[in-house]
């Protein structure tokens, strides 16, 4: 099922003109504003919101989320591989349950791929999975 495309306020720019309106058109579709994916791109959105959002902040799934969120800004992040591995694989196993309802292009079969790096004060993740269509998806953070 298509899902709206998240959105960002680009740094800098005042809260005061972030605002969203949105208006539709006669189909009762966006005419402006967000837009709507689905398929791999969905899959990516929902593979980066799982790693953005801090584990327990989701009262409906305590369990879902990483602590990638609680590292931002952190001057301490060694000895976190690990850890992150696990929790990216266990969101993992979330995404591809939670999912079963949706098209098979949005959902996960598999972790082709997943490294954990600790570089010099932070940590690179690049995680490629593949969706019940065949199709394999990247996301590097």
């Amino acid at each position: 099922m298509p899902d709206l495309k998240v959105l960002s306020i680009v740094e800098g720019v005042p809260r005061k003109y972030a605002d969203v309106h949105f208006t539709f058109n006669d189909n009762e579709e966006f005419a402006n504003g967000p837009g709507i994916i689905g398929g791999g791109d969905r899959v990516v959105q929902d593979v980066v919101k799982g790693m953005l959002t801090e584990i327990g902040s989701n009262y409906l799934s305590p369990s879902y989320g990483t602590t990638i969120p609680d590292l931002v800004g952190s001057r301490s992040v060694k000895s976190m591989s690990e850890q992150l591995s696990n929790e990216i694989q266990t969101l993992m196993g979330y995404l591809g349950s939670f999912n079963i309802d949706e098209p098979i292009s949005e959902q996960i079969s598999e972790i082709v791929s997943l490294d954990v790096v600790e570089l010099s004060g932070s940590i690179a993740i690049s995680l490629s999975v593949k969706t019940l269509a065949g199709e394999t998806q990247t996301v590097v953070v």
